[in-house]
């Protein structure tokens, strides 16, 4: 029986996700698991259990959680089952503790299942326990019988003088900043323990911490308890860094320490970075119309801060594909000057499902067009979302946002396929996403300045075609004279020459640019300017977030312009390209032949004695998955 029940103990585990931290996605939402240790000793002592809930939108969920454990008390209520309400980011926290000494029977040395259940979705993961009796298995009808040896001491006997302090748990280690709302208070656990590693109780442990100093201490002392354990909880300050929570005992100059940051933590639209590596998809000049780029995320706060906590970050795009939801990278302590804390990236695809391409779109003022055709049909908008506060100008530099000071107020996130800066209520062009706490309609700006809502911000991607060569009349005529001729005739000619595709949008990064004579006619020259490669670009349109009044959208954001204070973002669009990257000129440098001269060849007729010949130019463009060319002619004295 006992290996039986072994058996099934070990599918237990194997259904529940392994202690530390695990995540469940159904189509309902997704269930986060997370503990700050993965191992307690079995006499009260305390483990910190924390459900992370995003909805099916990937919007932090609303309502309660249900944890369960097999054995042991919850929030100590005595119970193994409780209820706890979610808070504003998604977020439900209880305590573990299982104590031998009043639940012998399921309280050995063994292993505990903790699960989190929201909206059908249920999440589970193992706990440690370990004490002086064991057991196979916490919760088993063995876990009663003795034998064991407790994992957290060194030896049998009364404790000697504290002789180690270690650090073994801080529920967080990370911080948020003063005033973000966002994880700003924290509790460290220290072990005490004396030369044979036995915990040391009723010891007496002074807190302090090490320059700079971040925190704000809850006590200066504390006596450890019969585990040999002792606690100290601490408030985030107003500055971002790394500091140390230290530990001593005076009596016997034991000391230990545990590493605290505090860093950015409650995103700012001044500080929400988006842009993706690659913002021209040659998506048409293969079969399978299938390109790919990253885009990246980087969050900041008001300060300018690294936002150092693990944020989730919400995607959609007018046309392909995105990831829906992303979690930036916390800070960590083996790297804490890494430049990507704070950022996230996803990949962009261009496969169209079911033919859905991006929004056809109306020409607006100084876009070229052709026939139905325009740039901005091809342009495919891209929004990134995450719970902050909306961005102002800290005009007073008190760190906070006053009354009459410029912000930027912002309405739900939506994916303005037509870029008329405004929600046309139509979903199946323009879908919507929850700004706030009111998901039913859309909400535009409310002309106030919001702490707390779904702040978002666009990017934009073309896709293009292998472009279209076009070539200019030559200039002064596609006939160049000879160099001595005396009408005078001139004895070069220029073109320009463009390349667009048949939205007219300029061809992707990398494509390179030539032109040759086909054949070599005599005494004339070549010459290409310009034709440089390719760079980066969005086709031929530059679309840019501006901001500008919300009294006023045609004008700029000024405290004179707006009423209080009031800004809005809208798309604007600077110059399209015109696609011109080469210019060709043709020098001809024959002299007449001394028995015409003087004479001509070009304009009205030749003197006798003169040749007339044509040349033909061939231009290529070479793009990342097919070419393009194109010819144009001319005629020459030779």
């Amino acid at each position: 029986m006992k290996l039986a029940r072994r058996i099934l103990g070990g599918l237990t585990a194997a259904l529940c996700a392994c202690s530390g931290s695990s995540t469940q996605t159904s189509a309902t939402g997704t269930v986060g698991m997370a503990a700050d240790v993965s191992a307690l000793r079995n006499d009260g002592s305390l483990a910190h259990v924390t459900a992370t809930v995003l909805d099916a939108q990937g919007q932090p969920a609303s309502g309660s959680v249900a944890f369960t454990a097999s054995a042991g008390n919850l929030n100590g209520s005595g119970t193994t089952a409780l209820s706890v309400a979610l808070n504003a980011a998604g977020q439900a926290s209880v305590t573990y503790a299982c104590d031998v000494s009043i639940d012998p029977a399921r309280c050995g040395p063994g292993s505990v299942a903790v699960n989190a259940t929201w909206s059908g979705v249920t999440n589970g993961m193992r706990l440690t326990l370990q004490g002086l009796s064991s057991s196979p298995d916490a919760g088993s009808s063995d876990a009663g019988s003795s034998g064991g040896t407790d994992a957290g001491t060194g030896g049998s006997g009364s404790a000697g003088p504290a002789a180690s302090i270690t650090a073994v748990s801080a529920t967080p280690a990370v911080l948020g900043l003063k005033g973000s709302g966002i994880q700003e208070t924290g509790l460290t656990t220290f072990l005490v323990t004396d030369a044979s590693g036995r915990a040391v109780s009723g010891a007496t442990v002074s807190f302090g911490q090490n320059q700079p100093a971040l925190v704000t201490l809850a006590q200066a002392s504390a006596v450890t308890t019969a585990s040999g354990t002792v606690s100290v909880g601490y408030d985030a300050g107003p500055l971002v860094g790394i500091t140390a929570i230290t530990a001593t005992v005076a009596a016997t100059g034991a000391a230990g320490s545990q590493p605290i940051a505090v860093r950015g933590a409650r995103p700012s639209a001044s500080g929400f970075y988006f842009r993706c590596s690659k913002t021209n998809l040659p998506v048409y000049t293969t079969t399978l119309e299938y390109e790919t780029t990253t885009c990246t995320v980087r969050l900041s706060d008001r300060y300018g801060n690294r936002v150092g906590i693990a944020t989730p970050v919400n995607f959609a795009a007018e046309a392909g594909a995105i990831s829906a939801n992303a979690v930036t990278k916390p800070f960590d302590f083996a790297t804490p000057t890494d430049p990507d804390e704070g950022s996230v990236t996803v990949t962009f695809s261009s496969d169209m499902a079911r033919g859905f391409g991006p929004v056809e779109t109306t020409p607006i003022a100084g876009e070229p067009s052709v026939g139905n055709a325009n740039p901005r049909d091809q342009l495919v908008t891209i929004i990134a979302m995450v719970r902050g506060e909306e961005a102002f100008v800290d005009a007073n530099l008190d760190g906070q946002y006053n009354a009459g000071e410029l912000f930027v107020d912002q309405g739900d996130p939506f994916i303005d396929s037509n870029d008329n800066n405004a929600y046309t209520g139509d979903e199946a062009t323009e879908p919507r996403f929850c700004g706030g706490t009111d998901c039913s309609t859309y909400h535009g700006p409310n002309g106030l300045w919001d702490s707390d809502r779904t702040i978002w911000v666009p990017t934009w991607i073309a896709f293009t075609d292998a472009p279209k060569v076009t070539v200019d009349p030559w200039i002064a005529s596609s006939c160049v004279d000879y160099v001595d001729n005396n009408v005078p005739n001139p004895s070069s000619a220029s073109t320009g020459v463009s390349f667009r595709d048949g939205s007219l949008n300029a061809p992707a990064a990398g494509t390179t640019y030539g032109a040759s004579f086909v054949g070599a006619p005599s005494g004339l020259t070549l010459n290409t300017l310009f034709g440089f490669d390719e760079l980066e670009n969005v086709g031929s349109s530059d679309p840019f977030w501006q901001r500008v009044s919300e009294a006023n959208v045609n004008q700029p954001c000024t405290v004179a312009t707006t009423t209080n204070g009031a800004c809005v973002m809208q798309t604007r669009f600077g110059p399209f390209d015109d696609g011109h990257r080469l210019v060709l000129r043709v020098d001809d440098t024959n002299k007449t032949p001394a028995a015409a001269a003087p004479g001509h060849v070009c304009g009205g007729t030749p003197t006798a004695g003169t040749n007339l010949g044509s040349f033909t130019v061939q231009i290529n463009a070479k793009g990342p998955h097919k070419d393009a060319s194109a010819y144009t002619n001319g005629t020459y004295a030779f």
